[in-house]
């Protein structure tokens, strides 16, 4: 957009000196200026409208990227909770299986020592 108005004012010097040498200056410099003004407007109007369009597509995106990441995010929290309750659920299991496999120990040494008086 800043290339479009250094480029009207670049043209509007260029005509304005050619102009400025003339006897009847003011009426054909109003002229110039409302024809450049006019071309401009008319030509300049898709490269704003284009760069709209963009500018609306680019934050398009940012809001579909900022959704993506905060689900994203969402998961991990979720990753984050059923680790933690596996874990706990790991711990009590380690504890269950250590407890039943001291009652078998005990249940087999009882057995040995039942069979030892028996003979």
């Amino acid at each position: 957009a800043t290339e479009l108005v250094f480029e009207f004012l670049n043209e509007f010097r260029r005509t304005f000196e050619s102009l400025s040498r003339r006897s009847n200056r003011e009426v054909e410099l109003a002229r110039m200026l409302r024809d450049l003004i006019m071309r401009y407007n008319s030509d300049g109007g898709g490269r704003v409208q284009q760069v709209e369009r963009d500018l609306e597509d680019v934050t398009d995106m940012m809001r579909n990227n900022l959704g993506k990441v905060m689900e994203r995010g969402e998961r991990i929290d979720s990753l984050l909770d059923k680790t933690s309750a596996l874990k706990a659920e790991s711990v009590s299991f380690r504890s269950s299986a250590k407890r039943y496999n001291d009652d078998l120990w005990w249940k087999d040494q009882r057995g040995k020592m039942f069979l030892c008086i028996l003979a």
